[in-house]
């Protein structure tokens, strides 16, 4: 068995023990269920002459769950909260991470 094999089931037993159960809608058609890693962090933004931050806000989930890439505009609910799609940063065919707002 092959690494991305292993980590296809691995990956999905992460979500369902780490992530957070949230609905995926997407610009037409149902919402899907699936888990999700919800990331609010600080992040330092460059600048040479003063020091500025702002929070980031990532969502990574599971491509095979939504069956595809989510896209800009489309949402994730998370505890009643929504997160719309910002952009993608990461897809390794896996996995998807976007940044959300």
């Amino acid at each position: 068995m092959g690494l991305r094999t292993q980590l296809k089931t691995d990956l999905v037993n992460m979500f369902a023990t780490m992530g957070e159960t949230a609905t995926f809608t997407p610009t037409t058609g149902a919402g899907v269920t699936c888990y999700v890693l919800l990331s609010i962090a600080v992040d330092m933004q460059p600048d040479l002459d003063t020091q500025s931050w702002m929070t980031g806000k990532t969502i990574e989930c599971l491509f095979a769950d939504i069956g595809r890439t989510p896209e800009r505009g489309e949402t994730f609910v998370v505890d009643s909260v929504t997160y719309t799609v910002a952009s993608v940063i990461e897809n390794d065919g896996m996995t998807v991470k976007m940044a959300v707002k």
